[in-house]
Parts: C-alpha cells; sequence; structure tokens
C-alpha cells in the first residue's frame, strides 16, 4: 500500500492535497484519542464500581473472616493510590523517554504538553476512583477492620498529593461517608491531612475542619445516649462492655500512627519535625 508521501512523490498527490489530508488524518487521529481516552475513563470506572459490588454482595456481610481473594482485592486499590494511579510507572517512563530523546534544548510541543497533562489527569481519576472504592466497600465491618495502619494513611495521603479537584472531592467524599455512619469514625482522621492543603485552599480546610467538629459533637451525644439507655436498664449502672461505642477522642491514637509514619517525617527529631507533628495533631484536638 502506497504512503500518502509515495502519492505525492509519484504525482498522484499534489502537495495542497497532501497537507489537506495530513491535517484530515491528524484530526481523526486526536478525535479517536479522545474517545479512546474518555471510554478508557469510564471502562477504570466501571471497574471499580464491579469491585466494590462484588466485595459487598459476596458472602455473609456479618462474617467476620475476609477472603484472601477479597484482601488482594483491596491491596490491589491502595496500591494504586499509592502509585499515584500510575501503576508500574508506565506514565511516568513513557514521558521521562520522550523528554530523554528531545534534542537538548528544545522544548515539548503543544501536543506533547497536552497528553502529558491529560495522562497525568487520567492517573488523578484513577486514584479518585480507587480510593473511593476501598471506602465504599468499609461501609461492612469486615473490610473495614482490616484497614488500619499504612492502609489508612494510604488513603490520608490523597488529599496531599492530589490536585486541588482530587483533593477537595475525596475529602468531601470521606466527611459523607463519615456523616451516613458508613465508615467507622476512625477514618475521620483523614480528614485531618486537610490542614496540609495550600493556603489558597482555605475555605477547604475550614470546611473539614467544622466537619470534624460536628462529627466529634455527634458521636459524643450518641455515646450519651448509649449510656442513659444501658443505665436506665440497669438500675443506673452500665456493666463493663455493655457499650461498644468509643469516644471520639480515641481517634487521637489512630492520628498519631498515621503521622508517626508519615512518608515525610524526617529522621531527625528536630523542631522541624517537632512542627510538622504538631500541625497535623493541633488541627485534629483544636476541633475534636
Amino acid at each position: 500500500m502506497q504512503t500518502i508521501r509515495q502519492r505525492v512523490e509519484d504525482g498522484e498527490l499534489d502537495e495542497a492535497e497532501f497537507e489537506e489530508t495530513k491535517e484530515a488524518i491528524v484530526l481523526r487521529v486526536q478525535d479517536w484519542m479522545s474517545v479512546t481516552r474518555e471510554g478508557l475513563r469510564e471502562a477504570r470506572s466501571a471497574a471499580c464500581d464491579t469491585i466494590v459490588a462484588s466485595m459487598l454482595h459476596t458472602g455473609n456481610p456479618l462474617d467476620r473472616n475476609v477472603a484472601p481473594w477479597m484482601l488482594r482485592l483491596i491491596r490491589q486499590l491502595l496500591d494504586t493510590v499509592s502509585a499515584d494511579g500510575d501503576v508500574g510507572g508506565y506514565v511516568e517512563n513513557k514521558h521521562k523517554e520522550r523528554r530523554a530523546a528531545r534534542p537538548k534544548g528544545k522544548k515539548a510541543s503543544k501536543e506533547e504538553r497536552e497528553e502529558e497533562e491529560e495522562d497525568y489527569e487520567d492517573c488523578e481519576q484513577l486514584v479518585l476512583h480507587c480510593a473511593q472504592a476501598v471506602l465504599r466497600v468499609c461501609s461492612q465491618e469486615r473490610y473495614s477492620r482490616v484497614l488500619y495502619g499504612r492502609h489508612l494513611l494510604t488513603l490520608a495521603m490523597v488529599p496531599q498529593n492530589g490536585t486541588p479537584e482530587t483533593r477537595a472531592a475525596f475529602l468531601e467524599f470521606v466527611f459523607d461517608r463519615l456523616r451516613m455512619r458508613k465508615v467507622p469514625f476512625r477514618f475521620v482522621t483523614i480528614l485531618a491531612f486537610a490542614c496540609t492543603v495550600p493556603a489558597n485552599e482555605k475555605a477547604l480546610r475550614d470546611k473539614m475542619a467544622t466537619a470534624i467538629q460536628n462529627l466529634a459533637r455527634r458521636e459524643r451525644r450518641a455515646l450519651r445516649m448509649r449510656l442513659e439507655v444501658v443505665a436506665k436498664s440497669n438500675n443506673g449502672k452500665v456493666p463493663p462492655g455493655a457499650v461498644r461505642w468509643q469516644p471520639p477522642e480515641h481517634a487521637l491514637a489512630e492520628l498519631v500512627y498515621l503521622v508517626a509514619h508519615h512518608p515525610d517525617l524526617g529522621e531527625a527529631r528536630d523542631a522541624e519535625t517537632l512542627r510538622f507533628v504538631s500541625k497535623f495533631l493541633s488541627f485534629f484536638l483544636q476541633h475534636l
């Protein structure tokens, strides 16, 4: 099959027609890429929905044992979040190779810059989908009880590492899950990471501070009501272990763990480290 350039050289196509045909092909390829990219985004979202549905509707929700394949799915979702949506480093390697192959001093073209931005935007959306999927499956206690420590830290890092859009969407989602009691109260520690948002996102930080305050107040009120009900039925006494409900201050222990294992926490125990730790703890305690 003859290429378009060969047809020009053979005289079957003049230069003007060649330029017009080339432009048409470029536009068609761009259209195809945009459709493919949009389709890929929808496919990723649908895949996360499928994972959530399969995990929530498989087995007995009251069963405290989680099947190994379910744990692997949760781990894969968290690994994707931890990798900033670039599993295997494909996107990073692709653009790194392009930069290395580009002649010294030559800047990237507009098309290359746009493609790179779209690739990283895809990664951000994938991170958001996967992080939200993990929170959705945690509506069942059998899953939320296995999500501790470093797993929770992976989710808590989303507001710090993400773009402003991802940050706001994820924190709002966490707040909604807490407000509807779809996740345990200890997940409120994720909202404490709103203290790391830039100064120009003060409105988001203030909103999360108010959210922590309102959620903690509701928890105390619910605990007080439960204690009163139990006391009335036991001659004014509350037997040990009668109320499986912890005060909101218990979440502080979870936050201490998250901050202690924060990847940005330096090894040195100096004033800078203390300021870093106190930023999280003071933000949380002020509104708890």
